[in-house]
Protein backbone atom coordinates (compact mmCIF):
# COMPACT_ATOMS: atom_id res chain seq x y z
CA UNK A 1 0.00 0.00 0.00
CA UNK A 2 1.12 3.64 -0.61
CA UNK A 3 1.65 6.01 2.51
CA UNK A 4 -0.49 8.89 2.49
CA UNK A 5 0.49 11.66 4.52
CA UNK A 6 -1.25 15.19 2.53
CA UNK A 7 -4.63 15.78 4.68
CA UNK A 8 -7.72 15.92 2.39
CA UNK A 9 -8.75 18.96 0.13
CA UNK A 10 -12.14 20.41 1.40
CA UNK A 11 -14.04 22.26 -1.43
CA UNK A 12 -17.54 24.03 -1.67
CA UNK A 13 -20.28 22.11 -4.43
CA UNK A 14 -22.50 25.27 -3.10
CA UNK A 15 -23.42 27.88 -0.72
CA UNK A 16 -24.57 25.76 2.51
CA UNK A 17 -21.87 24.93 5.13
CA UNK A 18 -22.79 21.61 4.76
CA UNK A 19 -22.45 21.78 1.16
CA UNK A 20 -18.65 20.24 1.29
CA UNK A 21 -16.52 17.87 0.65
CA UNK A 22 -13.28 16.89 1.23
CA UNK A 23 -10.93 15.49 -1.42
CA UNK A 24 -8.02 12.69 -0.45
CA UNK A 25 -5.85 12.25 -3.55
CA UNK A 26 -3.30 9.43 -3.42
CA UNK A 27 0.21 9.57 -5.11
CA UNK A 28 -0.53 9.11 -8.71
CA UNK A 29 -3.24 9.70 -10.37
CA UNK A 30 -5.77 10.08 -12.46
CA UNK A 31 -7.18 7.89 -9.66
CA UNK A 32 -10.88 6.29 -9.78
CA UNK A 33 -13.29 8.38 -7.46
CA UNK A 34 -15.07 6.82 -4.17
CA UNK A 35 -17.92 8.75 -3.36
CA UNK A 36 -18.93 8.68 0.26
CA UNK A 37 -21.85 8.94 1.67
CA UNK A 38 -22.19 8.47 6.00
CA UNK A 39 -25.12 7.79 7.64
CA UNK A 40 -26.95 8.86 10.72
CA UNK A 41 -30.96 8.65 9.73
CA UNK A 42 -30.14 11.96 7.39
CA UNK A 43 -30.22 13.73 10.67
CA UNK A 44 -27.93 16.10 11.58
CA UNK A 45 -25.31 16.48 13.39
CA UNK A 46 -23.71 13.31 12.13
CA UNK A 47 -21.40 14.25 9.58
CA UNK A 48 -19.11 13.10 7.02
CA UNK A 49 -16.43 12.91 9.68
CA UNK A 50 -17.98 8.68 10.29
CA UNK A 51 -15.76 7.81 6.69
CA UNK A 52 -12.52 9.45 7.73
CA UNK A 53 -11.23 6.30 8.92
CA UNK A 54 -12.08 4.24 5.80
CA UNK A 55 -11.45 7.95 3.26
CA UNK A 56 -7.66 7.66 4.32
CA UNK A 57 -7.26 3.60 3.68
CA UNK A 58 -9.06 4.06 0.24
CA UNK A 59 -6.29 6.76 -0.53
CA UNK A 60 -3.64 4.25 0.17
CA UNK A 61 -5.06 2.11 -2.20
CA UNK A 62 -4.88 4.18 -5.09
CA UNK A 63 -8.15 5.30 -4.65
CA UNK A 64 -9.08 9.28 -4.73
CA UNK A 65 -12.09 9.92 -2.09
CA UNK A 66 -14.51 12.55 -2.34
CA UNK A 67 -16.15 11.89 1.01
CA UNK A 68 -19.56 13.61 0.94
CA UNK A 69 -21.33 16.17 3.81
CA UNK A 70 -25.16 17.14 2.84
CA UNK A 71 -27.71 19.35 4.05
CA UNK A 72 -29.18 17.26 7.05
CA UNK A 73 -32.71 17.10 8.46
CA UNK A 74 -32.67 19.70 10.93
CA UNK A 75 -30.52 22.41 9.49
CA UNK A 76 -31.92 24.87 6.40
CA UNK A 77 -32.68 23.56 3.46
CA UNK A 78 -32.30 19.47 4.70
CA UNK A 79 -34.81 17.11 4.19
CA UNK A 80 -36.87 16.95 1.16
CA UNK A 81 -36.09 17.67 -1.50
CA UNK A 82 -32.45 18.99 -0.19
CA UNK A 83 -30.58 16.00 1.27
CA UNK A 84 -31.00 14.34 -1.77
CA UNK A 85 -30.47 17.12 -4.72
CA UNK A 86 -27.16 17.69 -2.36
CA UNK A 87 -25.91 14.33 -3.19
CA UNK A 88 -26.37 14.50 -7.10
CA UNK A 89 -24.80 18.03 -6.57
CA UNK A 90 -22.02 17.16 -5.11
CA UNK A 91 -21.05 13.97 -7.36
CA UNK A 92 -21.29 15.93 -10.78
CA UNK A 93 -19.42 18.71 -9.03
CA UNK A 94 -16.34 16.39 -9.78
CA UNK A 95 -16.60 17.72 -13.36
CA UNK A 96 -16.75 21.02 -12.49
CA UNK A 97 -13.74 23.23 -13.40
CA UNK A 98 -13.10 23.30 -9.78
CA UNK A 99 -11.95 19.89 -10.20
CA UNK A 100 -10.44 19.65 -13.12
CA UNK A 101 -6.51 20.38 -11.97
CA UNK A 102 -6.99 17.44 -9.76
CA UNK A 103 -6.22 13.71 -11.24
CA UNK A 104 -9.51 12.27 -11.28
CA UNK A 105 -10.56 9.79 -13.44
CA UNK A 106 -14.31 10.47 -13.22
CA UNK A 107 -15.09 7.79 -15.89
CA UNK A 108 -14.36 5.33 -13.15
CA UNK A 109 -16.88 6.88 -10.39
CA UNK A 110 -18.02 4.41 -7.43
CA UNK A 111 -20.58 5.71 -4.66
CA UNK A 112 -20.48 4.14 -1.31
CA UNK A 113 -23.15 4.69 1.26
CA UNK A 114 -23.22 3.66 4.75
CA UNK A 115 -26.61 3.50 6.43
CA UNK A 116 -29.33 6.42 5.03
CA UNK A 117 -25.78 6.82 3.16
CA UNK A 118 -26.37 3.52 1.73
CA UNK A 119 -29.87 4.60 0.66
CA UNK A 120 -27.89 7.70 -0.74
CA UNK A 121 -25.73 5.79 -2.97
CA UNK A 122 -28.31 3.28 -4.52
CA UNK A 123 -30.53 6.54 -5.39
CA UNK A 124 -27.51 7.95 -7.22
CA UNK A 125 -27.21 4.94 -9.72
CA UNK A 126 -30.73 6.66 -11.74
CA UNK A 127 -29.40 7.63 -15.04
CA UNK A 128 -31.68 10.14 -15.53
CA UNK A 129 -32.32 12.14 -12.21
CA UNK A 130 -35.88 13.11 -11.02
CA UNK A 131 -36.63 17.19 -11.93
CA UNK A 132 -37.42 17.36 -7.77
CA UNK A 133 -33.38 16.82 -7.25
CA UNK A 134 -31.84 18.37 -10.41
CA UNK A 135 -32.88 19.99 -13.30
CA UNK A 136 -29.38 19.68 -15.21
CA UNK A 137 -28.45 16.28 -17.26
CA UNK A 138 -25.85 14.08 -15.02
CA UNK A 139 -22.22 14.36 -16.59
CA UNK A 140 -21.31 11.68 -13.74
CA UNK A 141 -22.34 8.35 -13.98
CA UNK A 142 -21.37 5.87 -11.39
CA UNK A 143 -20.11 2.62 -12.47
CA UNK A 144 -21.18 0.75 -9.36
CA UNK A 145 -22.64 1.49 -5.74
CA UNK A 146 -22.54 -0.09 -2.25
CA UNK A 147 -24.46 -0.18 0.06
CA UNK A 148 -23.79 -0.87 3.38
CA UNK A 149 -26.45 -1.46 5.84
CA UNK A 150 -28.54 0.40 3.76
CA UNK A 151 -32.12 1.34 4.30
CA UNK A 152 -33.43 0.06 0.68
CA UNK A 153 -36.89 0.40 1.02
CA UNK A 154 -38.44 3.13 2.34
CA UNK A 155 -41.70 2.49 2.62
CA UNK A 156 -40.97 -0.37 5.05
CA UNK A 157 -38.66 1.81 6.99
CA UNK A 158 -41.73 4.37 7.24
CA UNK A 159 -43.83 1.37 8.28
CA UNK A 160 -41.54 0.08 10.97
CA UNK A 161 -40.41 3.25 12.44
CA UNK A 162 -36.56 2.59 11.68
CA UNK A 163 -35.08 6.08 13.20
CA UNK A 164 -37.78 6.71 14.98
CA UNK A 165 -39.56 8.90 12.71
CA UNK A 166 -36.49 10.02 10.20
CA UNK A 167 -38.15 8.43 7.36
CA UNK A 168 -41.05 11.11 7.85
CA UNK A 169 -38.52 13.49 8.93
CA UNK A 170 -36.72 13.15 5.22
CA UNK A 171 -39.74 13.01 2.90
CA UNK A 172 -42.06 15.89 4.76
CA UNK A 173 -44.89 13.32 5.26
CA UNK A 174 -46.32 10.14 5.17
CA UNK A 175 -46.74 7.69 2.07
CA UNK A 176 -50.16 8.70 2.36
CA UNK A 177 -49.57 12.60 2.02
CA UNK A 178 -46.23 12.01 -0.16
CA UNK A 179 -46.73 9.13 -2.53
CA UNK A 180 -44.70 10.11 -5.13
CA UNK A 181 -41.83 11.40 -3.23
CA UNK A 182 -41.36 8.16 -1.34
CA UNK A 183 -41.45 6.29 -4.91
CA UNK A 184 -39.46 8.81 -6.42
CA UNK A 185 -36.92 8.42 -3.12
CA UNK A 186 -37.01 4.92 -2.36
CA UNK A 187 -34.68 2.30 -4.23
CA UNK A 188 -36.76 -0.66 -4.35
CA UNK A 189 -39.37 1.48 -6.35
CA UNK A 190 -36.42 2.97 -8.36
CA UNK A 191 -35.85 -0.67 -9.89
CA UNK A 192 -34.04 -1.66 -12.00
CA UNK A 193 -31.08 0.90 -11.36
CA UNK A 194 -28.74 -0.94 -14.38
CA UNK A 195 -25.65 0.01 -12.15
CA UNK A 196 -23.90 -2.94 -10.49
CA UNK A 197 -24.48 -2.77 -6.95
CA UNK A 198 -22.52 -4.61 -3.54
CA UNK A 199 -25.17 -4.78 -0.68
CA UNK A 200 -23.66 -5.84 2.60
CA UNK A 201 -26.08 -6.47 5.95
CA UNK A 202 -25.08 -7.44 8.85
CA UNK A 203 -26.74 -10.47 10.65
CA UNK A 204 -27.31 -8.82 13.96
CA UNK A 205 -27.99 -5.36 13.15
CA UNK A 206 -30.39 -4.10 15.46
CA UNK A 207 -30.61 -0.47 14.19
CA UNK A 208 -31.81 -1.72 10.32
CA UNK A 209 -32.75 -5.42 9.89
CA UNK A 210 -30.66 -7.61 7.46
CA UNK A 211 -34.35 -8.43 5.81
CA UNK A 212 -34.38 -4.62 4.18
CA UNK A 213 -31.05 -5.93 2.50
CA UNK A 214 -31.93 -9.31 1.55
CA UNK A 215 -35.32 -8.62 0.23
CA UNK A 216 -34.06 -5.24 -1.88
CA UNK A 217 -31.60 -7.47 -3.23
CA UNK A 218 -33.73 -10.53 -4.04
CA UNK A 219 -35.85 -7.92 -5.57
CA UNK A 220 -33.09 -6.11 -7.71
CA UNK A 221 -31.76 -9.65 -9.68
CA UNK A 222 -35.57 -10.16 -10.41
CA UNK A 223 -35.41 -6.67 -11.87
CA UNK A 224 -32.45 -8.09 -13.73
CA UNK A 225 -29.58 -5.92 -12.35
CA UNK A 226 -26.02 -7.62 -11.06
CA UNK A 227 -26.34 -7.54 -7.36
CA UNK A 228 -23.81 -8.85 -4.78
CA UNK A 229 -25.09 -9.15 -1.72
CA UNK A 230 -23.61 -10.40 1.56
CA UNK A 231 -24.84 -11.63 4.85
CA UNK A 232 -22.00 -10.81 7.46
CA UNK A 233 -22.81 -13.19 10.40
CA UNK A 234 -22.25 -11.68 14.35
CA UNK A 235 -22.12 -8.04 12.69
CA UNK A 236 -24.47 -4.86 13.82
CA UNK A 237 -24.70 -2.25 12.41
CA UNK A 238 -21.02 0.52 12.60
CA UNK A 239 -18.53 -2.03 12.11
CA UNK A 240 -18.30 -1.04 8.55
CA UNK A 241 -16.75 2.08 9.34
CA UNK A 242 -13.39 0.20 10.36
CA UNK A 243 -10.62 -0.27 7.99
CA UNK A 244 -9.43 -3.27 9.80
CA UNK A 245 -12.89 -5.31 9.69
CA UNK A 246 -14.07 -8.02 7.37
CA UNK A 247 -16.82 -6.09 6.04
CA UNK A 248 -14.44 -3.36 4.42
CA UNK A 249 -11.95 -6.49 3.26
CA UNK A 250 -14.85 -7.86 1.20
CA UNK A 251 -15.84 -3.74 -0.09
CA UNK A 252 -12.09 -3.68 -1.28
CA UNK A 253 -12.43 -6.92 -3.24
CA UNK A 254 -15.24 -5.99 -4.39
CA UNK A 255 -14.33 -2.43 -5.66
CA UNK A 256 -10.59 -3.95 -7.47
CA UNK A 257 -13.19 -6.32 -9.18
CA UNK A 258 -15.09 -3.42 -10.59
CA UNK A 259 -12.05 -1.20 -11.53
CA UNK A 260 -10.72 -4.50 -13.76
CA UNK A 261 -14.30 -5.05 -15.54
CA UNK A 262 -16.30 -1.61 -14.65
CA UNK A 263 -19.62 -3.19 -16.49
CA UNK A 264 -21.72 -6.13 -16.57
CA UNK A 265 -24.34 -4.76 -17.83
Amino acid sequence: MRHISAMPITLCYGQSDSQVGDLYLPNEGPSPVLCLLHGGFWQYPYGKDQMDDISKDFVSRGFAVWNIEYRRVGEAGGGWPGTLADVFTAIDFLAEPACSDYPLDISKVIVIGHSAGGHLALLSALKTWPREFSHSPSRVIPIAVAALAGITDLFTAYQLNSGNGSVEALIGGSPTCYPDRFHLASPMAQLPLSTRQLVLHGAEDTALPVEFSKHYAEAAHRSGDDVKFVELADMGHMEYLNPSGLAHEILCEWLMDIIKKPSSL
